[in-house]
């Protein structure tokens, strides 16, 4: 029986993090019922650090935010136990200690998804990178540098992460920006492109972890946050206040909005303390979803809610983003606007797009549908490799 191990973000306080760990690992399992599939249950200290609950300026102005982020690390830390974890806990900035555990316990170990390759807040090297000597067969899912730019990749630091990558069995990235910054640092190594592991989200096995069928789920969410029973919603997740306005203002007689994750204010309803696999399943429930997160973007797509997507993003790189990517990918760059082209006509473009969503609501599903067939099939490669492997 091969012993599989996953290195990934599981326990970032971050919806999108956690579901593609369980939706990678819950696929690996399916795919492979005959292997040991396990998330390997580990954080950098400096990470769990940036997660501690701090009284800060903005809980000044909105003093109960500072309670609404306690509720939901709590939430977060209870979540963990739907993930298939390690028996062992490391939280640390050592590489040593999680490099012994997986060579005692793993015989293939996957990296990814999410950004894993950005090693701007964990340092560098760390274990994501995986440059070590060990019997282990080593692939990456979907991994990202995303949001790191060129002066984080120093000379030194691209040889050390290219002598790496060319340990590696099989590859994949989830953007053009991180297949080329592979290709730069070993270029011997063929990186593929693959979509995100919330293209493939089992959503009926989440709602059975969750206990619910998707008529009492929706019942549920509507008793929790006193909906309506006939109430149609839209969804934000951060966006802008501008653009949600004049929404809720055009719809109200047949809406109401309901914030997820952040809100600006003019939300109905803010669902600030559902747990990750909650989220997950709440785009189902709406009409549209307008939002700058790219795992709000995904998961909407995967209930197949249409998404408007407003790219708030400014590296100061001039490569192209991770939402414009999936975008594109999924046959969807007319639901895309970055932020300063939005605001330069007062928001009218993205105003009307979101009317023509809401009005031609079955065809924009069906639109959605295609496009996330097509997406969730290139992680198919991935998948080969993998089998082969083993």
């Amino acid at each position: 029986m091969a012993r599989i191990g996953i290195l990934t973000f599981h326990r970032s306080i971050n919806y999108g993090a956690f579901m593609q760990s369980l939706a990678l690992s819950r696929e690996i399992a399916r795919r492979h019922p005959d292997c040991s599939v396990e998330v390997i249950d580990y954080s950098s200290a400096k990470m769990e650090r940036n997660y501690r609950v701090k009284f800060d300026k903005y809980c000044i102005k909105h003093p109960t935010l500072f309670f609404e982020r306690l509720k939901r690390k709590k939430v977060f830390r209870r979540s963990l136990r739907y993930l298939p974890l390690s028996k062992k806990t490391m939280i640390s900035d050592e590489c040593g200690e999680v490099f012994d555990f997986i060579k005692d316990n793993y015989d293939v170990v996957v990296v990814g998804s999410d950004a894993v390759w950005n090693w701007i807040k964990r340092g560098f090297p760390n274990p994501y990178i995986m440059d070590f000597d060990l019997p282990v067969i080593r692939m990456s899912y979907a991994a990202s540098a995303f949001g790191m730019g060129p002066e984080h990749v120093t000379p030194e630091r691209a040889d050390l992460f290219g002598r790496a990558l060319s340990g590696y069995r099989f590859i994949t990235v989830r953007d053009d920006y991180t297949s080329e910054l592979v290709k730069s640092c070993a270029p011997n190594v063929t990186p593929y492109t693959v979509c995100d592991p919330t293209a493939f989200l089992d959503l009926e096995y989440v709602l059975s972890l969750l206990g619910h069928t998707r008529e009492s789920y929706k019942d549920y969410i509507y008793k929790k946050y006193r909906i309506p029973t006939d109430t149609r919603l839209i969804c934000a997740m951060g966006s802008s206040r501008a653009i949600i306005g004049r929404i809720k203002k055009k719809y109200r007689a047949t809406h109401r909005v309901i914030s997820v994750f952040s809100n600006t204010g003019e939300e109905d309803y803010n669902a600030y303390d559902l747990d990750p696999l909650e989220w997950s399943l709440l785009f189902s429930l709406c009409d549209l979803t307008v939002t700058n997160f790219f795992h709000g973007t995904m998961l909407s797509l995967r209930n197949n809610t249409p998404a408007l997507i407003i790219d708030h993003t400014a590296f100061g790189a001039s490569y192209k983003g991770k939402l414009q990517d999936v975008c594109e990918r999924t046959d969807l760059s007319d639901c895309f606007f970055k932020l300063a082209e939005a605001r330069e006509n007062g928001w009218n473009d993205v105003f009307a797009r979101a009317c023509d969503i809401i009005d031609n609501n079955s065809a924009y599903r069906e639109r959605v549908a295609k496009g996330m067939t097509a997406l969730a099939q290139t992680s198919e490669v991935f998948f080969d490799a993998l089998k082969e492997s083993l």
